[in-house]
């Protein structure tokens, strides 16, 4: 069970999980979907409604130089939404592909192991509401393509009382890439990401700036500026 979430266990955080207890999580996941497919058309769209019971999330006391909250079982929680894919071919050279996620998400009731206050009806941590991307791919000839793509992730809370003062913004980035290909099996791919060298974030919590034992403003893992890599495929 990982409570770390991906996080490194060492002697300065130790304490924070000596005789921790994690029950295993429970969800019932009611889907429906409908799927269409044509020549230069295919598509999806699914609903769901998922019930949680004692979910696994970060919740709980914050790992000492670890940027992250354990985490702790929910008693009870529920995330509703839709999904959608689109793949449509508006010529053989040009294809427009995309996807979209709108999901509400709810825990009934959190109460923090350090406060008196119980909440109702709020938001979980690190949960926007709205996920889309998108791409328009180009194939200049059977060997060279070009692929220009597109992400929106919208604002969420970055702890569980949903304190607006700890907000994760939303935000948009665009990615320009081609693609060489030389041979069956090799090639040389070219990207350019974050073209218009966006600031935005995708992971945060809040921090104690000043070591009084109180939060006072949201911290971010800062996301890398405009950027350019080149990959080399060899295929024997």
């Amino acid at each position: 069970m990982d409570i770390f979430g991906g996080f490194s266990l060492t002697p300065s955080n130790l304490a924070s999980v000596t005789g921790d207890d994690v029950k295993p999580e429970f969800v019932n996941d009611l889907e429906a979907g409908l799927k269409i497919s044509y020549p230069k058309l295919q598509g999806e769209i699914n609903g769901f409604l998922m019930h949680f019971i004692d979910e696994i999330a970060p919740i709980g006391e914050y790992v000492p130089e670890g940027f992250l909250q354990l985490r702790k079982n929910i008693p009870a929680s529920t995330r509703t939404g839709i999904e959608m894919d689109l793949l449509w071919k508006l010529s053989d050279r040009v294809s427009l592909i995309g996807n979209a996620t709108y999901m509400y998400s709810n825990i009934a009731e959190y109460h923090p192991e350090e406060s008196p206050v119980t909440y109702y009806n709020v938001k979980p941590a690190l949960s926007p509401e709205l996920i889309g991307q998108a791409a328009m791919e180009y194939e200049l000839t059977h060997w060279w393509s070009f692929r220009l793509s597109g992400r929106y992730v919208s604002e969420s809370f970055q702890e569980p009382t949903n304190n607006e003062l700890f907000m994760m913004p939303s935000f948009g980035i665009a990615d320009l890439s081609t693609s060489i290909k030389i041979g069956k099996r090799s090639s040389i791919d070219f990207s350019l990401n974050n073209i218009f060298n966006a600031r935005y974030f995708t992971y945060g919590a809040p921090v104690d700036v000043d070591w009084d034992g109180s939060f006072d403003e949201p911290g971010y893992f800062i996301q890398p500026p405009r950027h350019g890599y080149i990959r080399i495929v060899y295929g024997i």
